[in-house]
């Protein structure tokens, strides 16, 4: 069951359990899974909403200390297990300083170094071969009545020809197996968890909450959704695998829907930001229009 909170309670959780005097206690994003807290402008507070991602917050802990890539990731100096006030662990990290990429215009950007920081990134998580065989893996379809439901034009203010145009690509997408070799992936690597520097640098990448082993595509995701085919392209010059139809599919499907999820979010929590993430999905929807999802680039 999902607690509810609020600074004033989580001031209270923090004080009472760490040697932190608190100040200031801001809401820095609250999703389905955590509700996370920024503290005296200087540590992130991780709350996790069941029981379920409780143990995702356990796993990630687990995965952040064995994790060496060449970028920022979360330490947890303060790892509450059993805190009073709170009957889930909660953990504490010092804030990465920089810009969340989901905040940026592409067209703003220096997605050139910006693409080469997180190929480096990505090639060195994974890497990191758990298992050399090749095993199957389920790449996930969609039904037309969750298609339907998730691009419900009056939730996220589509035209009903970019909710047609959507749901026409969406469908085209099939059930597919594919043999892949098990790699080390982030797992949730939507541009929200990346942090930037001038709109040109990687600065660090957060919430390893879904880390597990599985296929290395699925971390391109949150890319396309922000910079389309042209932007995973450049990440893609700089790395060492290139995705073949069935993964281009895969990343496209996945990433529109990523896009609505995103927008989503954003309209029950009243974000400012809203209309930017509109923007981007609408521009996702019109590089699709005459598309198969498969086609290569």
């Amino acid at each position: 069951m999902r607690v509810e909170l609020t600074p004033t309670k989580v001031r209270r959780i923090v004080q009472e359990n760490t040697e932190i005097c608190v100040q200031d206690v801001y809401l820095l994003g609250a999703g389905f899974d955590f509700e996370t807290y920024l503290v005296n402008d200087e540590w992130v507070f991780r709350f996790p909403n069941t029981p379920s991602e409780a143990d995702a917050l356990v796993n990630e802990n687990h995965v952040l200390n064995g994790l060496s890539i060449p970028t920022t990731t979360p330490v947890y100096e303060h790892w509450l297990s059993r805190p009073t006030g709170y009957p889930m662990p909660v953990a504490g990290y010092r804030v990465i300083r920089g810009e969340c990429m989901e905040a940026l215009d592409p067209d703003s950007c220096d997605t050139i170094q910006l693409a080469k920081d997180l190929a480096k990134t990505l090639q060195s998580l994974h890497g990191a071969c758990v298992n050399h065989k090749r095993h199957t893996v389920n790449l996930d379809d969609f039904s037309s009545k969750e298609v339907v439901g998730s691009f419900d034009p009056v939730t996220v203010g589509l035209t009903t020809k970019e909710q047609s145009t959507a749901i026409q690509f969406v469908e085209q997408y099939r059930n597919n197996n594919k043999k892949i070799r098990s790699t080390r992936i982030h797992g949730d690597l939507g541009v929200e968890h990346i942090i930037t520097k001038a709109s040109r640098y990687l600065v660090g990448v957060i919430d390893w909450s879904n880390a597990t082993i599985g296929n290395r595509f699925k971390d391109f995701i949150g890319l396309w959704g922000w910079g389309g085919d042209h932007f995973v392209q450049e990440v893609l010059s700089h790395y060492q695998d290139r995705p073949q139809h069935i993964d281009w599919a895969f990343i496209r499907v996945h990433g529109l829907m990523y896009c609505v999820h995103r927008l989503k979010l954003a309209v029950l929590h009243n974000h400012n930001y809203s209309s930017i993430l509109c923007n981007r999905l609408r521009k996702r929807i019109k590089e699709t229009r005459g598309m198969s999802p498969s086609d290569l680039p």
